[in-house]
């Protein structure tokens, strides 16, 4: 990001906290400090500092609130996993419930979508109740 950008970025971060006089030295530090990271992320970070903060945020703050959300990346992870998990689980069902289709004669029916309707379909060819 540019001088200029992060300059701009400060100044309208300044005029959210009007009763906080920022110094010369001090925009310079925000200036010099603030530049590696990206214009959104920066815009951002101030705009949602604005709504939280009382007062002038630090550089460590708006560092901070300009950091990608953990949790949400760990959430997503986290969903990625179980559906993982769930097919998984789906196809060890499966390969179960064809063996044992198999194992009394009958041929597998891959159509069935439903769990409980190839047991009670198992059930009613072995003579049993549904």
């Amino acid at each position: 990001m540019t001088r200029l950008e992060v300059a701009l970025l400060v100044r309208d971060l300044s005029d959210t906290y009007p009763a906080a006089r920022m110094s010369l030295e001090t925009v310079s530090q925000y200036e010099r400090l603030l530049r590696p990271l990206s214009k959104e992320a920066l815009r951002n970070a101030i705009d949602k500092l604005a709504l939280t903060n009382k007062f002038l945020p630090s550089v460590a703050e708006l560092v901070e609130a300009a950091q990608p959300d953990a949790s949400a990346e760990r959430a997503a992870e986290r969903a990625r996993r179980q559906a993982e998990f769930a097919a998984r689980d789906a196809a060890e069902f499966a390969a179960k419930a064809r063996r044992s289709v198999e194992r009394y004669g009958h041929a597998y029916d891959s159509g069935c979508r439903d769990p409980r309707a190839l047991v009670r379909r198992l059930a009613r060819r072995m003579g049993g109740e549904s």
